[in-house]
C-alpha cells in the first residue's frame, strides 16, 4: 500500500510462489511444540502494518520557490494548463487559489480532474483550446509563462503550439515550468525549460500565498476566442461524433463517472465537451495498450461508487472487450453504454496512411456487426437512433433511470468509495448478508409491474429453447444408434466396462463379440459402397450419406457412424447475426430494466445512433 500511494502512484504486482498442492490438504506432520514461542514475530505478527512506511512530501527549497514566484509575477501573460492525472492535479481547492491569485486562465484536459466542477464558476476554465491554441503564436499574443501540472496534454495541436512558445533563443523567451513529484520527463515534445519537482497541491498553494500580479486581460480574451468557437460548433447542423461526447458530458447527472475509451472518443471529448460546474470524474486509460480492457475497466470504475456511470467507447474497443459485460449481471451493475460505431478505426482518417491501398484492410479494418445481440446475449437493454434529438432524449431516459435505481431506498447495489471501502468491507464480515436466492427474489419484487410480463415470456422462450435443443440432441442418438444398430441399453452397457452384472461372463463376451463383428459388417459395406451405392437414394429413416466412410474399429468396438445427412436447404443464418447486416452508429445504454440470462437483474443497456466523423 506505501508504494502504491507514494509520490508515483501506480498499481503493485505481487509475486507469490505458492508449492504444489495447490488444493487444501490434511497436513500429516505436527507442528513443533513451543514453535509458536520460538517465533512469536511469525506467528502473531504485529499490532497494525508489519512495516510502518513514512512518506516524504518532494517540495523546492525557500529560494527556489522565491524564483518561481519572480518568474509568475513578472509575466505578461500566462497559462496554467492541467494535464491527464490520476485524481485532481493539484487539487481543485489548491488550484482555484492558484488562479485567483496569478490571474492565469486554466486549460484543463478532461481526464485531468479539472475540467469538471464548481471551481469553474469562479475562474477561467477552458476547453476548446485543441482549436485554437495554434493560433498562440500567429494571432493571438504568445504566453511569457506556462505552468503545467499532469500528464503531457491529450491535444496533439496543443503539445506542439506550447512547444512553439519556448523555441525563442532569446534571454527573456517564454518559459514553461513542468511540476512532478516523481521527477519524471513527462512532456512529448521535449521543450519545457525548467523541472519542479514537487507534491502539485504544496507548490500551487505555497506559491497562491506568495504571487501579487494584476490581471491582464489575457484570460477574458481567451474565453472570449472559446465562446467564438462554441458558437461555431453549436451553429453545425449534422449530427457528428463531438457532439455525441459533449452531449454524454453536458447531460451526465451530478455526481456522476464517465469513462471514455481511446482513439477519437476521448479526443472529441476534449475538444468538445465544454467546462461544467458539475461533480463529474471523467476517467480513461491513456498510456494503455490502446483498446484493450475498455470495457472491463469502466465496469471496474464504476463498481467503486454509487455514482451513475456512462461509459463512451468505440466499436472496435466494444468489439474487443464484449466479454467485460458479464460483470454487468455478475455483479449487478448499472450503467450507460455509449457505443460510437463508425465500422472500424475512424481515427486513422487523420493520417496520411488513408491515401495508401492497404488502408481499407489494415488500418481501418471494418466489420460491418451489428452489436444488437449482445443486449439479448448479456441481457442489456438496446436502442439505436440517427439524430442527435434522438439520442440525447434516449440518453437522458437512461441516465435518469440509472440515477433513480442508485439512490432508491434497499438498492442491492452494495458498493464502497475507495476512502471508505477498508472499514466497510471490515463490517461486513461481521454481518449476516442476504442469500444470492433472497437477493435476486428483493431484485424481482423491485421490479416494474409493467416489466414483469416481458420478463415472464423471455423466461419461457429461454426454456422452450433448451427443450428443443435436449430433443435434438436425443434424436441425433436415438439415429445414430438405429444405424449402427446398437440400442441404447447395450450402448450403455458397452460403456459400463468391467461390470457384468451378475451375468455368466463367456455368454455375454459371445454376444458382444458377435454384435461387433455384425457392426463392423456393416460399416465395411458402406465403405465399399455395397449398401449405398452413388447411385441410389440413401436410406431416408436412418439420413445416411452415400459417400459415407466408416472409421477404424478400436479396442473391439465398433466405428462411430458418420453424422446423419441433413436434407433439404440449410437453415438461414438470422439476418441480425450476418457480417455486414449492420449500419455504422452510436450506442447508449436507455430502456427498462431486464432479466439476463444469469438470473440477475440489470440496469445497463445499449443505444445506437448514426452519426459522421467530427469536421
Amino acid at each position: 500500500m506505501a508504494t502504491a500511494t507514494a509520490t508515483n502512484p501506480g498499481p503493485v504486482h505481487l509475486n507469490v510462489p505458492f508449492r504444489k498442492p495447490l488444493e487444501p490438504t490434511v497436513e500429516t506432520d505436527d507442528v513443533p511444540e513451543g514453535w509458536a514461542d520460538d517465533h512469536a514475530l511469525a506467528a502473531r505478527g504485529r499490532d497494525g502494518p508489519f512495516v510502518r512506511t513514512t512518506q516524504g512530501r518532494p517540495t523546492l527549497t525557500a529560494s527556489d520557490r522565491a524564483a518561481v514566484v519572480r518568474a509568475l509575477n513578472g509575466a505578461d501573460r500566462g497559462l496554467i494548463f492541467c494535464g491527464p492525472a490520476d485524481r485532481p492535479t493539484p487539487d481543485r481547492d489548491a488550484l482555484l487559489g492558484l488562479a485567483k491569485a496569478t490571474g492565469f486562465p486554466v486549460l484543463a484536459d478532461p481526464l485531468s480532474g479539472i475540467r469538471f466542477g464548481d471551481h469553474t464558476e469562479e475562474v477561467t476554465v477552458l476547453g476548446g483550446y485543441d482549436a485554437w491554441a495554434p493560433a498562440l503564436r500567429t494571432r493571438l499574443p504568445t504566453p511569457d509563462v506556462v505552468l503545467r501540472f499532469g500528464a503531457s496534454p491529450t491535444s496533439k495541436r496543443t503539445r506542439k503550439a506550447l512547444a512553439d512558445t519556448t523555441l525563442s533563443m532569446e534571454a527573456d523567451a517564454p518559459r514553461q515550468f513542468l511540476v512532478d513529484p516523481a521527477g519524471g520527463w513527462r512532456e512529448a515534445e521535449f521543450t519545457a525549460t525548467d523541472t519542479l519537482v514537487a507534491d502539485p497541491t504544496h507548490l500551487a498553494s505555497a506559491l497562491a500565498g506568495r504571487v501579487e500580479r494584476d490581471g491582464d486581460g489575457f484570460a477574458d480574451l481567451l474565453a472570449d476566442v472559446e465562446a467564438d468557437y462554441r458558437s461555431l460548433v453549436a451553429a453545425e447542423d449534422r449530427f457528428f461524433e463531438g457532439q455525441v461526447l459533449a452531449d454524454a458530458a453536458a447531460l451526465a447527472p451530478d455526481p456522476a463517472t464517465l469513462f471514455v475509451s481511446n482513439s477519437m472518443p476521448v479526443r472529441d471529448l476534449d475538444r468538445f465537451a465544454e467546462p461544467r460546474a458539475a461533480d463529474i470524474t471523467a476517467l480513461g486509460n491513456r498510456g494503455a495498450s490502446g483498446i484493450d480492457g475498455i470495457t472491463s475497466t469502466a465496469l471496474g470504475a464504476g463498481s467503486a461508487t454509487d455514482d451513475p456511470l456512462v461509459l463512451v467507447t468505440g466499436d472496435l474497443a466494444y468489439y474487443h472487450d464484449t466479454n467485460g459485460l458479464l460483470a454487468v449481471g455478475r455483479f449487478g451493475l448499472d450503467a450507460t453504454i455509449v457505443l460510437i460505431n463508425n465500422d472500424g478505426g475512424g481515427i486513422f482518417h487523420l493520417l496520411p496512411i488513408e491515401a495508401h491501398d492497404t488502408f481499407e484492410g489494415y488500418f481501418r479494418t471494418p466489420h460491418g456487426l451489428d452489436f444488437s445481440p449482445t443486449g439479448d446475449l448479456y441481457g442489456l437493454a438496446f436502442a439505436r437512433t440517427t439524430t442527435r434529438e434522438g439520442f440525447r432524449e434516449a440518453y437522458t431516459a437512461s441516465v435518469e433511470r440509472e440515477e433513480r435505481r442508485s439512490s432508491r431506498s434497499g438498492s442491492t447495489r452494495r458498493r464502497a468509495t475507495p476512502c471508505a471501502r477498508s472499514s466497510r468491507s471490515a463490517s461486513r464480515r461481521n454481518s449476516t448478508l442476504p442469500s444470492e436466492r433472497e437477493q435476486v427474489r428483493a431484485r424481482d419484487d423491485e421490479r416494474d409491474p409493467a416489466e414483469r410480463p416481458r420478463d415472464d415470456a423471455r423466461h419461457r422462450e429461454q426454456a422452450d429453447s433448451r427443450e428443443r435443443q435436449r430433443r435434438g440432441r436425443d434424436g441425433r442418438q436415438r439415429a445414430e444408434d438405429e444405424h449402427t444398430g446398437l440400442g441404447h441399453r447395450e450402448r450403455v452397457r458397452d460403456e459400463q466396462e468391467g461390470d457384468d452384472g451378475g451375468r455368466d461372463p463367456d455368454t455375454e463376451r459371445e454376444r458382444r463379440e458377435h454384435r461387433h463383428a455384425e457392426q463392423h459388417r456393416v460399416a465395411e459395406e458402406h465403405r465399399d459402397g455395397e449398401q449405398a451405392p452413388l447411385d441410389r437414394e440413401p436410406d431416408r429413416r436412418l439420413g445416411a450419406r452415400r459417400d459415407a466412410v466408416a472409421r477404424p474399429v478400436r479396442r473391439g468396438r465398433p466405428a462411430r457412424p458418420p453424422r446423419p445427412a441433413r436434407r433439404g436447404r440449410r437453415r438461414a443464418v438470422p439476418r441480425r447475426l450476418r457480417f455486414g447486416g449492420a449500419p455504422p452508429g452510436v450506442v447508449t445504454a436507455a430502456g427498462p430494466r431486464v432479466r439476463p440470462l444469469s438470473g440477475r437483474t440489470s440496469g445497463t443497456g445499449v443505444l445506437a445512433a448514426t452519426a459522421v466523423p467530427a469536421p
